[in-house]
């Protein structure tokens, strides 16, 4: 039997199969089949070598799930009211831990904030300075990481305060009972 006769008669047989299923299946033996003929193998003593298309068939259909009855996904359950009004209480008991902590990491990105565009300015300050000066280069390369290094500062402290806002949005909703229980 030759590899076209025998995907074929594999594809009658796997009409139990959804579409997908069944080109996978023979896309797979036609691989199988394949490599044996680049061993040395001749197509018929390749095909031959895989076995009885019916035990082929019922191999591929007992490993997949018929189509028709594919499992629907299991809903899973929503957390009982009672288990969000826990969930909020235990917020409210240890508020007085997040809350200081919350407001400590915004002090944090301010500061890091400031002293991103302090050390811009100075580095603007230093490119200016070198460059009326006879020994002005090294003061202008300074001033250019300064600049660098303020830019870098700056924009982390940006995008850190996005995400923070985010956090603090979602911590006060939670709080008041308006946000998305975990």
């Amino acid at each position: 039997m030759t590899r076209l006769e025998f995907l074929s008669a594999l594809s009658e047989k796997l009409g139990a199969l959804d579409e997908a299923d069944r080109l996978q299946t023979l896309s797979y033996y036609s691989e199988m089949i394949s490599d044996r003929v680049e061993e040395g193998e001749t197509e018929e003593e390749a095909v031959a070598a895989l076995g009885g298309i019916e035990e082929i068939a019922l191999r591929a259909i007992s490993e997949r799930p018929v189509t028709g009855e594919t499992p629907a996904p299991e809903k899973v359950p929503e957390a009982p009211a009672r288990a969000r009004r826990a969930g909020r209480i235990v917020s409210a008991a240890t508020a007085f831990v997040w809350i200081p902590l919350l407001f400590a990491l915004w002090a944090a990105i301010f500061a890091l904030l400031v002293a991103g565009v302090a050390v811009a300015v100075a580095g603007i300050v230093c490119i200016g300075a070198g460059i009326g000066n006879d020994k002005g280069l090294p003061m202008i390369g300074s001033g250019m990481i300064g600049v660098g290094i303020g830019i870098a500062l700056t924009a982390g402290s940006i995008a850190l305060c996005r995400r923070v806002a985010k956090l603090t949005k979602w911590a006060f909703s939670t709080l008041g009972g308006r946000g998305k229980e975990a």
